[in-house]
């Protein structure tokens, strides 16, 4: 079988990349994935708040059932339909070069319908997400 616009033998390739010397890089300070950081769960009961503490650099609301499901967020209510999402992550503040993680939320299952949560936090934060 050949190869369509590549030799397969070659190896020991050297690439020089120059880059300006005025060119500002972002530096990260978290590392961002580690498995004991990440936890996906599931949120069946209604009337229980969570609260999601704030420094993750990812989470996901995600309605799983075939109902709309009305949920409170901070409290501001929203309804998700069968499937959609609510995400939210962190951001890179290029003007000051610095990365901002997410803030605390408080998740307020409203209907009782099964949503599924998935939050994942950098792998220096004090926060352990089994005791969410």
């Amino acid at each position: 079988m050949g190869f369509l616009g590549a030799n397969p033998n070659l190896s020991n390739v050297n690439v020089q990349v120059n880059l300006p010397e005025n060119l500002k890089l972002l530096q990260f300070t978290h590392i961002v994935r580690d498995a004991s950081k990440e936890r996906r769960w599931s949120l069946p009961s209604a009337g229980s708040p969570v609260t999601v503490p704030g420094g993750y650099y990812f989470m996901e609301v995600n309605n799983t059932s075939l109902q709309n499901v009305t949920i409170t967020i901070n409290s501001s209510s929203m309804t998700l339909f069968p499937g959609q999402k609510f995400s939210s992550e962190d951001r890179l503040d290029w003007e000051h070069f610095k990365q901002e993680l997410g803030p605390p939320v408080q998740i307020l299952n409203n209907t009782g319908e099964a949503i599924a949560i998935h939050v994942c936090y950098p792998s220096d934060s004090a926060v352990n997400p089994y005791t969410i």
